[in-house]
C-alpha cells in the first residue's frame, strides 16, 4: 500500500531456497534502499533513508548482523534538518473513490491535532505519467507550512504508478476523469474526519497537477477555500499541437 518494505535473505542450507533473516516486519512509510559496499569481498551494506519528517540518512550496516539491534555499524552522513519536525507524525489514511476504489493518500500533522475541522489542510496531487508520489524529504513544505501548524495531504490517485502500470492505465483516454475522482473522495474524506472543512481547505497542483487543480476548480469548487493551479495544461482540444504536446498523448 504505498509503503516500503525492506527485508533480507541468505540462501538456505546446501544452497537450497533463499531464508528471510531480518529487516522490517510491515511496510513503513519511508524510503529505502540499500547495496553492497563490495559484492566479492565485504559484508558490509550501505543503507539510504529518507520519509517526509527525515532528511536522507546514509549508514554503514553489516549484513552478518541483520536480525540484530546492531547491524547498523555506524552514521555516515545525513543532509541537514531544514525544519523542526519533533512534535510532527506522519500517517498513511484510506478514502473511497465514486466507483469504489480505495485510495491511499499520505499526511503530515502536529501531533495531538484536534478533530475539529479548524486545521488549515493543503492537499497535494498529481495523477499522471505513472509518477508515483511518496515519502521523501519535503523541505519548503516544512519551513512554510508544516511549523506554521497546517495539514500536508498528499493523494496516491490513480494516473499514478504507485500500483503499478496498471493503476495509471486505470485513469487514461475515456475514463481520465476517474483520477479527478479519486482526488475529490480524498478531499471529502479529509472533511468526514474532521481534519478540515472547506473553509480550512485548499489543494495544490503544477503541470499535470495543474490540469488535476483546474478540474477541481470546475468540478468541485465548493469543496476548497483555495485552488492553486500551477503551470496548468488545460486546453485539452489543441494541447497536442503546442511545444511537446503530441509527446503527451496516451
Amino acid at each position: 500500500d504505498v509503503k516500503e518494505q525492506l527485508t533480507f535473505y541468505k540462501l538456505g542450507e546446501g544452497g537450497g531456497p533463499f531464508v528471510q533473516v531480518g529487516g522490517d516486519e510491515q511496510g513503513q512509510i519511508r524510503s529505502v534502499s540499500a547495496s553492497p559496499v563490495d559484492s566479492k569481498t565485504s559484508d558490509l551494506i550501505f543503507q539510504t533513508t529518507s520519509s517526509y519528517i527525515s532528511p536522507s540518512k546514509l549508514v554503514l550496516a553489516d549484513a552478518n548482523k541483520i536480525g540484530t539491534d546492531d547491524y547498523m555499524v555506524s552514521e555516515l552522513k545525513s543532509l541537514p534538518e531544514m525544519f523542526d519536525s519533533s512534535d510532527l507524525e506522519v500517517s498513511q489514511q484510506f478514502a473511497t473513490s465514486k466507483d469504489g476504489t480505495r485510495i491511499p493518500y499520505f499526511m503530515i500533522h502536529k501531533k495531538g491535532m484536534k478533530l475539529d475541522g479548524s486545521t488549515p489542510t493543503l492537499l497535494y496531487g498529481y495523477g499522471g505519467f505513472e509518477v508515483s508520489l511518496g515519502p521523501r524529504y519535503v523541505t519548503s513544505v516544512g519551513i512554510s507550512w508544516l511549523e506554521r501548524g497546517g495539514v500536508y495531504v498528499e493523494a496516491n490517485i490513480r494516473g499514478g504508478g504507485e500500483y503499478g502500470p496498471q493503476w495509471h492505465q486505470q485513469a487514461l483516454r475515456e475514463n481520465r476523469n476517474l483520477c479527478y475522482e479519486d482526488f475529490i473522495a480524498v478531499g471529502e474524506h479529509l472533511v468526514e474526519s474532521k481534519v478540515c472543512t472547506p473553509q480550512t481547505l485548499a489543494c495544490r497542483g503544477g503541470s499535470n497537477g495543474g490540469l488535476l487543480t483546474g478540474n477541481m476548480l470546475v468540478q468541485a469548487p465548493d469543496l476548497f477555500q483555495a485552488i492553486h493551479i500551477a503551470v496548468p495544461l488545460l486546453d485539452m482540444k489543441r494541447y497536442s499541437k503546442l511545444l511537446a504536446g503530441a509527446s503527451w498523448m496516451a
